[in-house]
């Protein structure tokens, strides 16, 4: 059973690759390529709970409501951080199934890749 074209677009996105690489000569098309059914099983399960934690973060845009009205202060920020953390430690369980770096976090609000240095 391999992967499907869709669930390795969505594997290149979740790991920050450009949908530019498919096809091409990289470790992580080739890694793609050669999963045993094994890693195949584990990489779907990723997938999906990767996808439940968009669809949980994209339902909680609309909750985010004022608290208070002298300072704007968002109700269940905390919530939204841990669904982000946990999103990209799944994204680093992924890359670390495949054997591939994460070159962007993929719930992580801004940049940074390997190899940048951001200055704050």
């Amino acid at each position: 059973m391999a992967l499907t074209e869709t669930q390795k677009a969505e594997v290149r996105r979740f790991l920050g690759y450009s949908d530019l690489s498919r096809g091409g000569v990289s470790i992580l098309e080739a890694v793609l390529i050669a999963l045993s059914p094994e890693a195949e099983v584990q990489v779907v399960a990723v997938l999906a709970d990767l996808t439940a934690i968009e669809v949980r973060l994209r339902a909680s845009w609309p909750l985010q409501v004022a608290k208070r009205a002298e300072e704007v202060e968002l109700w269940g920020w905390e919530g939204i951080m841990a669904l982000r953390m946990e999103g990209n430690r799944l994204a680093a369980m992924l890359g670390s199934i495949l054997g591939v770096p994460v070159l962007v976090p993929p719930f992580t609000a801004g940049g940074g890749a390997v190899g940048s240095t951001i200055r704050g």
